[in-house]
């Protein structure tokens, strides 16, 4: 392994390396070779590790070898093999606590299938999967609410310059459920009733639902503005759901409303937030401005007067029909 702050730093490297290897001295590194792992270093990509294969007609295999190392996303390099010449059939075999959702891998590549019923490769691995696997593998993924991890196959086939990316997934896709919480408005008056609705979608679109039996608890919290709790509900689904209720504040203030999902109501999935203004009680109209009364009182004669008029119209076109009868 070597860490290298420079292309021409690593360049040089890789050239010492294989001349110590024994490998031609007439090696170089061409221009779109240099450019791909510039770009590598332009994203910060330190440290590089270097093996030699020796390329056989007859198929063979490589003793595989265990890189370690901590990223918040999941991540295999493919752009650095568009340095080499062909077609390719790549497949890589992922391990994570969630499924892999195909829309949030690399555009060129897909989940992988059974053929010839096209059935995604993706299914659950119990602790004793893991642990046939590798040990340390098991150790990364403790058991929670019966699913220990998930084995996701996915598949580039194509031209190696083709290769312009990386596998690169965030290891927090965005979740399988949504929740969302909402009131009838914004700002009420002391004594007014709030009506809060809770909408629970159980599974997103290209989301797979985990196969052991379960249920989803879904709370309803309102807590005022020094954080204690002043309701609560709970529901409990297997698919979606929605709720209302009606609550009435005891206080003026800023109220706190949430709404979460929780997995056999232990582990948390979503979660969403609103707040409302309570204000005191509607003003009387002793304490309205006079221009306020003014006002309203403006509108009072507009609308009056109107009614006058129809009421006149319609008076006028009835004594005109019985005229002419």
């Amino acid at each position: 392994m070597v860490e290298a702050t420079s292309v021409d730093e690593l360049i040089n490297f890789v050239l010492k390396y294989a001349r110590e290897m024994g490998v031609s001295s007439a090696l170089s590194v061409d221009q779109k070779t240099r450019n791909i792992l510039e770009d590598y270093v332009t994203r910060a990509f330190n440290y590089w590790v270097f093996d030699l294969v020796d390329v056989y007609s007859a198929t063979k295999t490589v003793e595989p070898v265990v890189y370690e190392f901590r990223s918040v996303k999941l991540y295999y390099p493919l752009k650095v093999s568009a340095t080499a010449k062909g077609r390719t059939n790549i497949i890589l075999y992922l391990i994570t606590p969630e499924p892999i959702s195909e829309q949030i891998i690399p555009a060129k590549m897909r989940v992988a299938r059974y053929q010839p019923i096209d059935q995604r490769i993706q299914f659950q691995l119990s602790s004793q999967d893991l642990a046939t696997i590798d040990p340390n593998v098991a150790e990364l993924f403790p058991a929670v609410d019966g699913a220990e991890a998930w084995f996701t196959a996915v598949k580039y086939e194509g031209e190696l310059q083709d290769l312009d990316f990386d596998f690169e997934v965030s290891l927090h896709p965005t979740p399988c459920r949504s929740i969302e919480v909402d009131t009838d408005k914004a700002e009420y008056w002391l004594g007014e009733s709030v009506r809060t609705t809770v909408q629970f979608t159980h599974l997103l679109p290209e989301c797979v639902e985990i196969q052991v039996v379960h249920l989803h608890q879904v709370r309803l919290e309102v807590r005022d503005s020094t954080g204690a709790r002043v309701g609560s509900w709970q529901w409990q689904t297997n698919s979606d759901l929605t709720e209302t209720v009606t609550w009435k504040p005891e206080a003026a203030g800023i109220y706190s409303i949430s709404a979460s999902s929780w997995w056999n109501g232990e582990k948390w999935e979503v979660e969403d937030h609103t707040e409302i203004t309570v204000s005191e009680e509607a003003p009387s109209a002793e304490t309205i401005s006079p221009s306020a009364l003014i006002q309203w009182f403006m509108y009072g004669v507009i609308i009056a007067t109107m009614c006058i008029l129809a009421g006149v119209a319609i008076a006028y076109l009835l004594l005109r029909s019985r005229a002419a009868k």
